[in-house]
Protein backbone atom coordinates (compact mmCIF):
# COMPACT_ATOMS: atom_id res chain seq x y z
CA UNK A 1 0.00 0.00 0.00
CA UNK A 2 1.56 3.47 -0.82
CA UNK A 3 1.22 6.16 1.08
CA UNK A 4 -0.53 9.40 -0.29
CA UNK A 5 0.94 12.93 -0.03
CA UNK A 6 -0.72 14.78 2.30
CA UNK A 7 -0.86 18.54 2.45
CA UNK A 8 0.38 19.83 5.93
CA UNK A 9 -3.22 20.83 7.45
CA UNK A 10 -4.49 18.05 5.97
CA UNK A 11 -3.74 15.75 8.82
CA UNK A 12 -5.45 17.76 11.22
CA UNK A 13 -8.41 17.60 8.99
CA UNK A 14 -8.36 14.50 8.87
CA UNK A 15 -8.18 13.67 13.05
CA UNK A 16 -11.41 16.43 12.87
CA UNK A 17 -13.73 14.94 10.54
CA UNK A 18 -12.59 11.62 12.44
CA UNK A 19 -14.05 13.06 15.95
CA UNK A 20 -16.70 15.18 14.12
CA UNK A 21 -20.73 14.79 15.39
CA UNK A 22 -24.24 15.78 14.84
CA UNK A 23 -24.08 17.86 18.01
CA UNK A 24 -22.59 21.36 18.72
CA UNK A 25 -19.50 21.50 19.95
CA UNK A 26 -20.45 23.78 22.69
CA UNK A 27 -23.12 20.95 24.18
CA UNK A 28 -20.41 18.01 24.39
CA UNK A 29 -17.23 17.76 26.72
CA UNK A 30 -14.06 18.20 24.89
CA UNK A 31 -12.39 15.44 22.89
CA UNK A 32 -9.02 14.86 24.04
CA UNK A 33 -6.56 13.73 21.64
CA UNK A 34 -2.97 12.16 22.03
CA UNK A 35 -0.83 13.31 19.70
CA UNK A 36 1.97 10.60 19.71
CA UNK A 37 5.61 10.19 17.70
CA UNK A 38 5.69 10.12 14.38
CA UNK A 39 7.80 7.64 12.54
CA UNK A 40 10.51 8.91 9.85
CA UNK A 41 11.18 5.84 7.25
CA UNK A 42 14.83 5.82 5.43
CA UNK A 43 14.69 9.99 5.18
CA UNK A 44 17.87 10.69 3.41
CA UNK A 45 19.36 13.53 1.94
CA UNK A 46 21.95 16.58 3.54
CA UNK A 47 20.88 15.83 7.46
CA UNK A 48 19.57 13.21 9.37
CA UNK A 49 19.62 15.76 12.54
CA UNK A 50 16.77 17.33 10.30
CA UNK A 51 14.63 14.30 10.26
CA UNK A 52 15.09 13.82 14.05
CA UNK A 53 13.75 17.19 14.30
CA UNK A 54 10.55 16.87 12.35
CA UNK A 55 10.00 13.93 13.89
CA UNK A 56 9.45 15.63 17.03
CA UNK A 57 7.52 19.12 15.62
CA UNK A 58 5.27 17.74 13.55
CA UNK A 59 3.44 16.30 16.35
CA UNK A 60 3.75 19.24 18.41
CA UNK A 61 2.55 21.55 15.39
CA UNK A 62 -0.23 18.98 14.89
CA UNK A 63 -1.37 19.05 18.58
CA UNK A 64 -1.30 23.10 18.18
CA UNK A 65 -3.45 23.06 14.97
CA UNK A 66 -5.99 20.63 17.04
CA UNK A 67 -6.14 22.87 20.01
CA UNK A 68 -7.07 25.62 17.87
CA UNK A 69 -10.19 23.86 16.73
CA UNK A 70 -13.58 24.40 19.29
CA UNK A 71 -14.67 20.79 21.23
CA UNK A 72 -10.86 19.49 20.97
CA UNK A 73 -8.34 19.57 23.77
CA UNK A 74 -4.64 18.09 21.92
CA UNK A 75 -1.76 16.56 24.38
CA UNK A 76 1.40 16.33 23.11
CA UNK A 77 2.62 12.95 24.00
CA UNK A 78 5.29 12.29 21.74
CA UNK A 79 7.87 12.50 24.77
CA UNK A 80 5.95 9.60 26.14
CA UNK A 81 8.60 7.13 26.63
CA UNK A 82 7.56 4.15 25.54
CA UNK A 83 5.53 5.60 22.40
CA UNK A 84 8.37 7.69 21.43
CA UNK A 85 10.83 4.57 20.67
CA UNK A 86 10.40 1.90 17.92
CA UNK A 87 7.36 1.11 16.16
CA UNK A 88 4.01 2.25 17.23
CA UNK A 89 1.17 -0.29 16.61
CA UNK A 90 -2.26 0.55 17.20
CA UNK A 91 -1.91 -1.41 20.60
CA UNK A 92 0.76 0.47 21.76
CA UNK A 93 -0.66 3.66 20.70
CA UNK A 94 -3.61 3.21 22.43
CA UNK A 95 -1.74 2.58 25.66
CA UNK A 96 -0.12 5.96 24.90
CA UNK A 97 -3.49 7.54 24.33
CA UNK A 98 -4.43 6.24 27.94
CA UNK A 99 -1.49 7.12 29.63
CA UNK A 100 -1.79 10.52 28.52
CA UNK A 101 -6.12 10.26 29.45
CA UNK A 102 -6.82 11.11 25.67
CA UNK A 103 -9.77 8.93 24.22
CA UNK A 104 -7.76 9.53 20.62
CA UNK A 105 -4.55 8.63 19.24
CA UNK A 106 -3.22 10.44 16.80
CA UNK A 107 0.39 9.20 14.58
CA UNK A 108 1.88 8.94 11.44
CA UNK A 109 5.32 8.71 9.33
CA UNK A 110 7.15 10.64 7.27
CA UNK A 111 9.65 9.57 4.69
CA UNK A 112 11.97 12.91 3.13
CA UNK A 113 13.70 11.97 0.02
CA UNK A 114 16.23 14.31 -1.05
CA UNK A 115 13.60 16.85 -0.72
CA UNK A 116 10.91 15.34 -1.41
CA UNK A 117 8.48 15.12 1.46
CA UNK A 118 6.03 12.38 2.28
CA UNK A 119 3.77 12.79 5.28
Amino acid sequence: MRAAILHPGAAAALALAALATGAPAAAQAPRTVAVLAFETHDSFGDEAAAAERLRKQIPALLAAELNGQPGVQAVDASADGEAATGHLDAARAAQAARRARARYAVTGSFVDRFGRFRL
